[in-house]
């Protein structure tokens, strides 16, 4: 049965930009005749009729605005949008309420209006405190605008700012990055994000041995600065890290809203509602299953018809049974850096974890605390690959 009230995080796609970055992976969009204003709309009726479907009311535990470029919003918007949230999925005091900030589209007196209205951590996507990675990588915005910005998001009050950087660029060196990295430090962020560029078509990137080094020069030089790795990308001081983001990373529930966004719900507690369509109500006939997850159609006009007709956007689902879910555990802990827990009761087999995990260490690639595995910065390169090393284990009871 659902508890009286219902916690998830909430996310909301917005899905504009002034031009789309050719490394961009995101559903975006720098062209699109949707108004923004009938967009938000659609918006806050999807998580009305979702309210609904679920049947208890709903409380944010945190709210992040994503993109896309959601500061392209007007305050007037933002205003309208959090408001319409806090209506139907009210949020605690505490609640962290991010926005995703490109720099060419925020001044001070906008973002003065958005810690007005209680968003309180930005994320802010400078990428790269040096022009020429700034123009192959076909930013709108120069380093003196990022470094502009960042100090008007110190001035207006934001309780945490973050900034995100990409390396791994075309032409980037090991030297360059990290003059890059040390100037973005200088800045002294709550948050910082370094991410590993993923090539498009056509880019060479840095070889696979330089990758690494600038990977563990990272880890080392935020650490120094105390920015502690807390995720594979992800670095914060103490109290900062991204609560939002955790939530993804320990596989809880959250709603996502507007275009292409994925929501995630634990079956257990799923409604019975059988007069609603909505795939939370339907009963795959199975008894092994885990959670269930949808998403929404990438098309911000199709998104606005669909809201308009049925309540939902849905474009897919699928359910999480718990043979997948002990995979994606595993895939996400270990990209986490407080590791995997082996004695978790859904793995069939700790020894079978321990089997691996005792060669990854010798490999440098991971340590064993007690019952815990902690992938090293080396090994957390190729989370992914241990993950399904290990999975595969575990599926086949190997040590055992």
């Amino acid at each position: 049965m659902f508890e009286n009230v219902k916690r998830s995080a909430i996310y909301v796609h917005f899905p504009f930009c002034l031009r789309k970055c050719p490394y961009c992976d995101f559903v975006s969009y720098d062209s699109s005749p949707v108004n923004r204003d009938e967009y938000i709309d659609s918006i806050l009726l999807e998580l009305g009729s979702l309210q609904k479907d679920i049947g208890v009311p709903l409380e944010a535990a945190s709210v992040y605005l994503g993109g896309g470029t959601p500061s392209l919003m007007t305050p007037r918007q933002v205003e309208k949008l959090l408001d319409g949230i806090k209506r139907h999925a009210p949020f605690p005091a505490d609640a962290e309420i991010t926005i995703e900030v490109n720099p060419a589209t925020a001044g001070e007196a906008g973002m003065a209006a958005w810690r007005s209205m209680g968003i309180n951590r930005i994320s802010l996507g400078i990428q790269s405190t040096d022009p020429k990675i700034l123009v192959k990588l076909e930013r709108v915005h120069t380093v003196e605008e990022g470094i502009m910005t960042y100090r008007f998001a110190r001035r207006v009050g934001f309780f945490s700012v973050g900034i995100d950087l990409i390396f791994g660029v075309p032409g980037q060196s090991f030297e360059s990055w990290k003059a890059d990295l040390l100037r973005a430090i200088e800045l002294d962020p709550d948050h910082l994000s370094a991410y590993m560029l993923k090539a498009p078509q056509g880019w060479e990137p840095p070889c696979e041995e330089e990758l690494a080094d600038m990977y563990t020069f990272t880890v080392e030089a935020l650490e120094a600065a105390g920015l502690f790795q807390y995720e594979v990308s992800n670095f914060a001081r103490p109290g900062y890290e991204s609560r939002h983001n955790l939530t993804y990373w320990k596989m809880g529930e959250y709603i996502g809203l507007g275009v292409a966004a994925h929501s995630h719900m634990s079956w257990s507690n799923r409604p019975a509602r059988s007069d609603s369509p909505h795939p939370l109500n339907k009963d795959p006939h199975q008894n092994n299953i885990f959670s269930i997850r949808w998403w929404n159609t990438p098309g911000p006009e199709d998104y606005i018809n669909k809201i308009n007709e049925k309540g939902n956007a849905i474009s897919d689902y699928e359910y999480i049974d718990m043979e997948k879910s002990i995979y994606e555990n595993l895939l996400l802990r270990l990209r986490l850096r407080e590791g995997l827990d082996m004695g978790l009761k859904a793995f069939k087999s700790r020894k079978a974890i321990e089997s691996v995990g005792a060669h990854l260490e010798e490999g440098g690639l991971a340590s064993i605390e007690g019952s815990i595995l902690k992938l090293t910065p080396r090994g957390l390169l190729l989370a992914d690959e241990i993950a399904a090393r290990i999975a595969a284990s575990v599926s086949n009871g190997e040590g055992s």
